[in-house]
Order: structure tokens, then sequence, then C-alpha cells
């Protein structure tokens, strides 16, 4: 079983997950990046791998390069995780990932042939505790105004929408109080992402 690297955010998240399913015992655990663990698959090393999607909030998903690459030796399957024991990790380490649904049919015409779970780490803005609270609530302004038109300079932008722009990933009470600041000014609710990605 492939997980992530050795002093990665994510090794003892990987960790704590295949321990919550019952499995880490079970498995012989091979510590390495992203291109690590496809060499890995590839070869034969590993029979099964924690590997990141292409995702675009709120379903669209993608199979990237590593799923890509992985079919050229022949079908790749998905493995789903089960929602509420992906929440038991997070109450107990944190909420630093996001439990996330996987449409079937989202990587492909079969695959997965059902939905199935998986979980993924939050791209965001963020900003240092000591920013100046005027900075902050500027960026803030000019992101939210110029919503709609991120898609056109990148696809990763068109997440950067209504919806999506006023949540957190983790804890509202991290929030940048510049950022805060905005949001309440303009009457706009801040979402927890994990709750609109179920």
């Amino acid at each position: 079983m492939a997980v992530s690297r050795k002093g990665a955010i994510s090794y003892p998240f990987d960790l704590e997950v295949l321990k919550e399913h019952g499995v880490l015992d079970k498995v012989k655990v091979s510590a390495g990046g992203f291109g690590t663990k496809l060499s890995n698959l590839k070869d034969g090393l590993v029979d099964v791998a924690m590997m990141p999607l292409d995702h675009i909030y709120p379903k669209n998903f993608k199979k990237g390069r590593y799923i890509t690459e992985m079919e050229f030796k022949g079908p790749v399957y998905c493995v789903t995780l089960d929602p509420e024991k992906l929440e038991r990790v997070l109450q107990k380490m944190g909420r630093l990932i996001i439990p996330v649904r996987v449409p079937a049919g989202s990587l492909g015409a079969k695959n997965p042939p059902n939905d199935i779970w998986g979980y993924s780490w939050a791209n965001f803005f963020g900003a240092d505790e000591r920013m100046d609270e005027d900075i902050v609530y500027e960026a803030t302004r000019i992101i939210w105004e110029t919503r709609g038109q991120w898609k056109a300079w990148h696809a990763m932008g068109a997440n950067i929408t209504e919806e999506f722009i006023p949540t957190y990933p983790y804890d509202a009470n991290l929030v940048h109080p510049g950022a805060k600041k905005f949001y309440d000014e303009k009457g706009i609710k801040l979402k927890d992402i994990a709750k609109l990605l179920r």
C-alpha cells in the first residue's frame, strides 16, 4: 500500500485512514511522493496507492496524469472509503482533509461504476494572521468582484464562484479578520467547504 512520503502533512492522515478502515496492520506500507507511488504501481511493487484526482469544485473530476499513465498498463480500479470512518479521522486528527464524493462515471464511462468516497486537500487563498487587515480586505474584495472570470485564466479558476469563494476548509475561526470584515459588510455567509462537497 503506497501512502504519502514521510514528513508530508498527508502521511499521518493516510495511516490513520488505513487504521480506521481496519487494514493498517494487514498491509505493507510504502511511503513516497506521487511520482514514486505512480512508478511503484506501474512496476508492480505495490498493488494499491492513495493518489489524488484532478478536482474542480464541486463535482468536476478528471482522470489526470496519474490515472491516464496507469491505464496504459491496464485497468484502473478506484477503491471507495467509508465516509463515516473519514469523519472519525477528522474528529480525531483535525479538519485537514476534506471528504469528497466522486460521482459514478466521472473518470470515464464506467469508472468508477458507483459513487466512491475519497478525501482531498483544499486549495485556497490564505493570509498570515499578521498580515494587515486592510490588505486582506482589499484582496478579498478583488477576488469577490472578479468571480466568474477566473476560468479564462486557469482551469482551476472555475471554482472561484459565488458559491465557493466564501468557504473555509478547516475552521471558521481561522478566517482572517480582514476577509471576515468584507464578508460581514456584504452580508455574505461563510460556509464549510466539506459540506458543499458531500
